[in-house]
């Protein structure tokens, strides 16, 4: 039966110039690698505003507005609880804000864009308003406004997302 517990070290490790000389490549290449990553991270910073990268903050605003409507609906047809349904809207909130925060990141660099990013961020702002509405007026149990009330809120919001998806030529589902 073999002893595994004393099997001999690689080639390399008993020919110290060798190791070292791999050892040597082995930091040059992660530095290389950290230095493009850092690059790259750097350039992300001042994306300009197009059709395909206002695409994504507004596609979670839609997704957003989506599961919102459905959990009202749901809610609304006694298939799911109230809580349910505000937990889900406060996820949503929060999602909505974030794909604003995605927005207002991007720098125009034109006139143009600069029209196509504000018309995305006032619709997306317009959408977390209405959720973050929504999200109250559920906290309160509905008093305030009805559960129907709300939903044509929220649909009202999503048809502002799919009027700013269609004027910078973006498909949002």
């Amino acid at each position: 039966m073999a002893n595994w517990s004393k099997a001999s070290p690689p080639d390399h490790a008993l020919r110290p110039g060798r190791a070292m000389r791999l050892g040597a490549w082995r930091e040059r290449g992660a530095a290389v690698a950290l230095s493009a990553a850092i690059m790259a991270g750097l350039g992300g910073c001042s994306v300009a505003p197009s059709a395909e990268s206002l695409k994504q903050p507004l596609t979670t605003a839609s997704s957003a507005a989506h599961s919102t409507a459905l959990a009202l609906t749901l809610m609304i047809d006694g298939r799911t609880t109230h809580a349910a349904a505000e937990t889900v809207v406060g996820d949503m909130v929060r999602e909505a804000e974030s794909a604003l925060k995605d927005v207002r990141a991007l720098e125009a660099r034109t006139p143009e864009q600069a029209g196509q990013r504000d018309a995305a961020a006032a619709a997306v702002d317009r959408l977390a308003g209405a959720l973050a509405h929504v999200r109250d007026g559920l906290a309160h149990d509905g008093a305030a406004s009805p559960a129907a009330n709300l939903l044509a809120e929220v649909r009202a919001a999503e048809a502002g997302i799919q009027d700013a998806a269609g004027g910078i030529g973006a498909d949002v589902p």
